[in-house]
């Protein structure tokens, strides 16, 4: 969350988002397709696995939501920021992790929200620099 825009910078590994990717497949059409889950990646599974890795320059007051699919399959993206733009980030996690579970959720659900405190530098080793992370978790029955 920078500005209070929400914007995900990360991408999922599945086939039904490879396929959004491509254009075969409309973002809203994949929210609900029975395969979304089906990963073409993830760690512990293959012997050599391609990581991504990203560089992000932090802004005062950006907010970083690390999330699993347990919350972020159920949430729309406006309501991922309307809960972490106005709360604290403990009680951003809270809200988030019971919306998420009244929402029925099947799957593990884990929020974790970084908010950056004070100015930023480009510096290879970021002095001053210090946030405020909390999190949460909930093992699906």
């Amino acid at each position: 969350l920078r500005r209070g825009r929400i914007s995900q910078i990360t991408k999922d590994h599945t086939a039904v988002q490879e396929r959004v990717r491509a254009g075969l497949m409309s973002a809203a059409r994949a929210r609900n397709h029975p395969e979304r889950s089906q990963l073409t990646r993830s760690v512990g599974h293959e012997l050599i696995v391609s990581v991504d890795r990203i560089t992000l320059g932090l802004e005062q007051d950006d907010r970083l939501l690390i999330c699993s699919d347990g919350l972020h399959g159920v949430l729309e993206d406006a309501e991922l920021e309307r809960a972490i733009r106005g709360l604290d980030t403990e009680e951003a996690c809270r809200q988030l992790i019971n919306m998420a579970n009244e929402r029925g959720t099947a799957d593990n659900l884990t929020v974790a929200i970084f908010t950056q405190k004070g100015p930023t530098s480009n510096a290879a080793a970021p002095r001053g620099m210090w946030g405020r992370i909390a999190g949460l978790w909930r093992r699906a029955s």
